[in-house]
């Protein structure tokens, strides 16, 4: 069978299971949807903050009308279904002289990488022992990011999952100082370096040297871990990249009068996010794009005036090289008390030069592909490793180091094997054209005027209604149908129920994964069942709740009616003694009138259908639905039982008071359980 990998999932530097979350967060789900999260990455509620989510840029989503808002679904998922206590609820040790336990792992490093190496081999019942400079662990996570964009019970909440799982960490360490890489050496049998880019560059410019200009990395650390950090009433930024942006930003909510920004590139060109660039912009920030610093105006000892810019002809050369180039006749100068520079960042790796080999720009000499720095048993990951890059790809960095460590720890060797899949492409036109515009439902702001006097967070999360209406968008790329050959004896009915036309039929059925958009007609349809649909496998058929003194009801419901009303609700919103088990089809026309008689014969008092009456891109739909419906009613004809127990409800209809008036009446008729299963032994 070929299978196929939705864009999304492939292009996640860990591979969550994007459509996996954002189902459970359909059903109502969410410990489930935290769950699978948090299967690939021991970050949740730091990347559901921060992660630029490269996985949005290649959403199929996008081709019809705007991707999928992956990062909000994400972030309302981590917030609804984790338990963890967000405030630091661990014990930070501190190194004392011959205190280390020794073991199996040491990692030098409590950033990103670092925790997830150390999270990956804990779960994988290792020792490990975690080393960090700073007096809280979390590296750039807690010492450069903007409270503004990350709040530290944020890093706090994740440290302490991987901690709880077994991890020990040290903080206040200096590896060099404190302790050396050969001691740890001795006491370890493996030792992570995943210290990453500490350092802040500075552009070797006429008064770069000055007391007034900072490194962006020196100056956001100052500010987020406290320290007296002073500025003037105007500041100046080089650099067009995230790092420059928080910079900048951070200024600014220090109450000057005004921020400018000065990069090499043109607005399409520069490195930071779109989103950084446009909120940076409503919050009053000036950008002097493609002009490139030239001289830093001195005015006195530890002062300047300003800097002198002149304009870029080119960024990059003819083969795509970094090669800037300027019109030194076209000059400007920008007055400013202080020039922060965000140009880079570098490695200080002193404390290993007598233990690993360096190149000539001072990073660890490293194989690419295990990770290992030639020295046995020590690797590196992190930006360390790879060169700087965003928090999530620092996160799989630290797994794939794990999972090399486990290989030597083992005397094994890893065969990583991804199984025969291909990548989703582009949506075939004759799909596109079918499935109905609805627009990505962004994450509300608090008003420029108001954030950019503060460092309190500004974006605000999903409600439950906002979270199910986007994640309805979701087209479950690759989560199609399954056909059991054994079973198919190609009747061509799938052939005639399919919305889209991708079914066909030879000598048995085949349903393309890669065009088939997972409405289920033809799993509902199919008279020998050969069909299922991945993403609904294990959703349709549930048992009867485990329930004291109330009636069970089922209720089936249309994925897309899930997006618009707020059935998760329900049990607070109807006051009778009903316990609702949901059970969400990707279609109406996807129920089964076999389902129906099994949950009455489980027992379930009653069941009910709700499906949307507009917009459904699956055409022929409501049809099927409907003969499912009626033979689920002649069946319940036929062996007498009250047909009063099924109800077909549309969610144009008052919805909430139809389903309690439903509810009421099955409450009135009492249990089915005994009688259905005297009529439907009798029947058979």
């Amino acid at each position: 069978m070929q299978y196929f990998i939705p864009p999304c999932i492939h292009n996640c530097p860990v591979n969550t299971n994007i459509p996996g979350y954002i189902d459970a967060i359909i059903r109502g789900e969410y410990a489930e949807a935290y769950k699978i999260i948090r299967e690939k990455n021991p970050f949740p509620s730091v990347c559901a903050w921060v992660c630029p989510h490269p996985c949005e840029n290649y959403c199929r989503r996008g081709q019809i009308d705007e991707p999928l808002n992956i990062r909000g679904l994400k972030r309302f998922a981590v917030e609804q279904g984790s338990t963890s206590d967000v405030e630091k609820n661990y014990q930070l040790k501190k190194l004392e002289e011959r205190s280390l336990p020794g073991g199996d792992v040491a990692v030098i490093g409590g950033g990103p990488s670092g925790l997830a190496a150390a999270y990956e081999l804990v779960c994988q019942g290792f020792s490990v022992t975690v080393l960090d400079r700073h007096e809280e662990p979390g590296g750039h996570f807690y010492a450069s990011l903007p409270l503004y964009r990350l709040p530290r019970d944020i890093v706090r909440k994740d440290v302490s999952d991987i901690i709880k799982r077994g991890a020990e960490v040290f903080c206040g360490v200096e590896v060099g100082s404190d302790v050396t890489v050969e001691q740890l050496r001795e006491k370890y049998r493996s030792v992570i370096l995943a210290a990453g880019l500490q350092k802040g560059k500075k552009l070797p410019i006429p008064g770069s040297d000055n007391p007034s200009v900072l490194s962006a990395v020196d100056y956001l650390q100052g500010v987020n871990l406290g320290n007296s950090v002073s500025i003037g009433k105007k500041v100046i930024v080089i650099g067009g990249g995230d790092v420059a942006m928080d910079a900048a930003r951070t200024a600014l909510r220090q109450g000057v009068e005004s921020v400018t920004l000065v990069c090499l590139e043109a607005p399409e060109e520069m490195p930071a996010n779109e989103w950084e660039i446009q909120e940076a912009r409503e919050e009053g920030i000036e950008m002097y794009t493609r002009w490139g610093p030239k001289e830093i105006e001195i005015a006195g000892e530890n002062n300047i005036s300003g800097l002198h810019i002149h304009k870029v002809t080119r960024v990059f050369d003819e083969e795509g090289k970094f090669s800037p180039q300027f019109d030194s006749s076209n000059l400007e100068f920008i007055p400013g008390d202080n020039v922060i520079m965000s140009v880079g960042q570098a490695a200080s790796l002193d404390f290993v030069k007598d233990t690993l080999q360096l190149d000539s720009r001072g990073n660890v000499q490293i194989n690419k592909q295990t990770l290992d720095t030639g020295v046995s048993g020590v690797f590196a990951c992190g930006e360390v490793a790879e060169g700087p890059g965003p928090a999530i790809s620092a996160v799989a960095s630290g797994r794939r180091a794990a999972e090399n460590v486990e290989a030597y720890l083992n005397s094994k060797y890893v065969q990583i094997t991804q199984g025969k899949f291909e990548v989703l492409d582009k949506i075939k036109p004759q799909l596109a054209e079918r499935i109905v515009v609805q627009h990505r439902l962004q994450l509300s702001q608090t008003e420029p005027e108001e954030r950019k006097n503060n460092l309190q967070p500004f974006e605000k999360g999903y409600t439950e209604e906002e979270a199910l209406q986007e994640a309805s968008r979701c087209l479950r790329c690759g989560m199609g149908a399954e056909v059991d050959l054994t079973k198919c004896i190609a009747c061509l009915t799938c052939m005639r129920v399919c919305p889209y036309g991708v079914a066909a039929v030879d000598s048995e059925a085949f349903i393309p994964s890669d065009i088939c958009q997972a409405c289920g007609l033809c799993a509902a349809s199919c008279p020998r069942q050969a069909i299922t649909i991945r993403a609904f496998k294990d959703n349709v058929q549930t048992a009867v709740p485990d329930i004291q003194g109330k009636v069970p009801i089922k209720l089936y419901v249309c994925r897309r009616v899930m997006g618009r009303e707020m059935l998760p609700d329900l049990q607070k919103e109807i006051k009778c003694p009903a316990e609702f088990k949901l059970s969400v089809l990707p279609c109406s026309g996807a129920l089964n009138s076999k389902w129906v008689l099994d949950d009455l014969e489980q027992g379930f008092y009653g069941v009910a259908i709700i499906h949307c009456d507009d917009e459904c891109t699956n055409r022929g739909a409501a049809g099927y639905r409907d003969i499912q419906f009626k033979e689920a009613y002649k069946n319940c004809q036929e062996i007498d039982l009250d047909t009063r127990r099924l109800k077909l409800l549309s969610s144009s209809c008052d919805l909430l008071n139809e389903i309690a008036h439903f509810s009421q009446q099955i409450v009135d008729l009492g249990p089915t359980y005994e009688t259905c299963e005297i009529k439907m032994k009798k029947a058979n």
